[in-house]
């Protein structure tokens, strides 16, 4: 599991309104709207690349030095970082199993009513810890 920071190439955008952007370490290419866009989709992409790696034990490439990368003047050469721990940490679907402690008369109402116990916990945790954030995942 590792940080690193890697280049990538982004292009002008084209008729369709995308950016290309090349990411030269892994042989890649992704595409944005804009500048922020197209780091965002280069940071996913190479987190998922790296973590490939890592789970299936090849090598992981080095990252390009960025002044080694020949490039026109309509191209944007930029750095991008990437952070496989937080990536795993924040895109995990890894079940835990947890037991908790309710009163009893509300079990028997909740079960009286089909009430998913987990699916509940799930989203008032969801609402209490993203009560800050404007999208939030229920689930």
């Amino acid at each position: 599991m590792m940080k690193a920071t890697y280049p990538i190439i982004v292009h002008p955008q084209d008729e369709t309104g995308y950016h290309f952007v090349e990411i030269p370490d892994f042989d890649g290419y992704t595409q944005g709207k804009d500048l922020n866009e197209c780091i965002e989709m280069a940071q996913d992409y190479i987190n998922l690349k790296v973590i490939d790696c890592e789970d299936n034990d090849t090598t992981v490439p080095s990252p390009t030095n960025l002044n080694t990368i020949g490039h026109d003047s309509e191209v944007i050469v930029t750095l991008v970082a990437i952070d496989t721990i937080k990536y795993r940490q924040e895109n995990s679907t890894q079940l835990v199993k947890k037991t908790l402690t309710i009163p009893m008369w509300l079990n028997k109402k909740a079960e009286k009513n089909n009430v998913n116990f987990s699916k509940t916990l799930q989203n008032a945790l969801i609402e209490q810890l993203y009560e800050s954030i404007d999208v939030k995942h229920k689930l």
